[in-house]
C-alpha cells in the first residue's frame, strides 16, 4: 500500500515513472539509474508495466541479471526456439545480438525487456550488448526489442548514447516526508501533529524511505514511544542498530528544532501581543549581553516569564505556558530533547 502511495501519489517518484514510461513507448531504449536500494523496488516495477501495458500492444518481460555472463546468449535462450537458435552461425552473423536484430520474426520484438540486478561488473556487458543489437538493425522502420537496463551503479558509465534518467535528479528528501504525511493525511492529526510525527519518522529513518513510511505508519504511537517502537521496527526488520537511544534521541532533537521552536515562537509572539500594554510599562530592560530591550516583541521567553510574575499581568493559563516553554528551549539549547508530557502541556499533543 505504502508503495503505491509512493510510486503513484508523491509527485516526484511518480514523474520519474512517467518521463521514463514516454521515452520508452516512442520506442528508446533506456537506461535507469537507481540507488542500491530502490525504495519499493516491486512496485516500481508493477507501476512501470501496468503503465506501459495499458497504453501499448507490446507487453512487458521483466528478468534477473544475476548469474547471467553473456547478455547475447542469455537473450537468444530465452527469446528463440532450438530451431531457431541453431540457424545462429557465428561464421555469417559474428554475434548472437547481430542475429537477433536481423530476425524479424521473432517475439522479442514485441517486447519491452526490462533487466534488474545487473551486477556491478556486468553493467557495460549489457549496455553494449543492448547497443550492438540496436546498431545492427537494418531499417529504424523494422520492429525491435526496446530494453529498460535497471542499474543501482553510482559512477560514471558509457551509455553508448542510450538515453539515461537518474532518479536521484527527481526525488529527494523532501519527497520522503511528504510521504509520511500523506501516511497521517487520513487521520484526525493537526497540522503540527502531522509534521511533528513526520519529521521524526524521517529523522529515525534517515535515507531509508521505506523505513520511513514504516515509522509513519504508527503515527501518535511513535510520538509516545519512540524508543519502544523503533526496537519493534527494528527487530522486525531483522536490522541491527548499535547506540539506539542516542539515534533517538539525535531524531527527537531535530525534529524538536524543525516543529517545536516554530510553535513556541508563535505562541510567544501571541501572549506578548496579548499583555503588550502590560509588558511595555515594564521597559526597557537590559537583556543579558547589556543590550536595551524596548519593543516587548524583542523579549525572549526567559524575560517574558520573569516580567509577567513580577508584576502579575498574565492569568494561570498564560503563566504556565511560559513556564512551559521555557524549560523546552532550555532542554533544546542544551541538545535536550522535550518530552512527550511536555509536547502535551505544551497542547501539540
Amino acid at each position: 500500500m505504502t508503495g503505491r502511495i509512493w510510486w503513484n501519489r508523491i509527485t516526484n517518484p511518480a514523474q520519474f515513472i512517467e518521463e521514463v514510461s514516454d521515452e520508452v513507448m516512442s520506442s528508446e531504449s533506456v537506461i535507469l539509474r537507481v540507488p542500491e536500494k530502490l525504495p519499493w523496488e516491486d512496485e516500481f516495477l508493477e507501476t512501470l508495466q501496468t503503465g506501459l501495458e495499458r497504453y501499448a500492444v507490446r507487453s512487458v518481460n521483466i528478468h534477473d541479471a544475476r548469474g547471467i555472463d553473456s547478455p547475447g546468449e542469455y537473450l537468444l535462450n530465452k527469446y528463440f526456439s532450438e530451431a531457431e537458435r541453431n540457424k545462429c552461425w557465428m561464421p555469417t552473423y559474428h554475434t548472437f545480438e547481430n542475429f537477433m536484430a536481423q530476425n524479424s520474426e521473432t517475439v522479442m520484438n514485441q517486447r519491452y525487456i526490462c533487466i534488474r540486478n545487473i551486477e556491478p561488473d556486468k553493467i557495460q556487458d549489457w549496455i553494449n550488448s543492448v547497443n550492438t543489437y540496436l546498431s545492427c538493425i537494418n531499417d529504424e522502420k523494422d520492429e525491435r526489442a526496446i530494453f529498460i537496463l535497471i542499474i543501482n551503479k553510482s559512477g560514471d558509465i558509457d551509455t553508448g548514447g542510450l538515453k539515461e534518467y537518474r532518479y536521484s535528479d527527481y526525488v529527494t528528501d523532501f519527497d520522503c516526508l511528504l510521504l509520511c504525511q500523506t501516511i497521517l493525511s487520513s487521520r484526525k492529526f493537526t497540522t503540527i501533529q502531522t509534521e511533528y510525527i513526520a519529521y521524526l519518522a524521517f529523522n529515525i529513518a534517515g535515507s531509508d524511505y521505506e523505513l520511513a513510511g514504516q515509522f509513519a505508519g504508527y503515527g501518535i504511537e511513535l510520538a509516545r514511544h519512540p524508543y519502544r517502537t523503533a526496537e519493534v521496527v527494528y527487530n522486525e526488520k531483522n536490522i541491527k542498530v548499535t547506540n539506539l537511544k542516542d539515534k533517538i534521541n539525535s531524531a527527537l532533537w531535530n525534529t524538536q528544532i524543525k516543529t517545536i521552536f516554530p510553535k513556541m515562537e508563535t505562541e510567544r509572539r501571541a501572549i506578548v501581543e496579548k499583555y503588550r500594554s502590560e509588558l511595555k510599562k515594564a521597559l526597557p530592560i537590559r537583556s543579558a549581553t547589556g543590550e536595551k530591550i524596548e519593543n516587548p516583541l524583542e523579549l525572549e521567553i526567559g524575560q517574558i516569564l520573569l516580567l509577567v510574575k513580577k508584576r502579575n499581568i498574565a492569568n494561570w493559563k498564560d503563566y504556565n505556558m511560559l513556564k512551559i516553554m521555557k524549560e523546552a528551549r532550555n532542554a533544546l539549547a542544551h541538545l535536550e530533547a522535550v518530552t512527550f508530557t511536555e509536547l502535551e502541556d505544551m497542547e501539540i499533543f
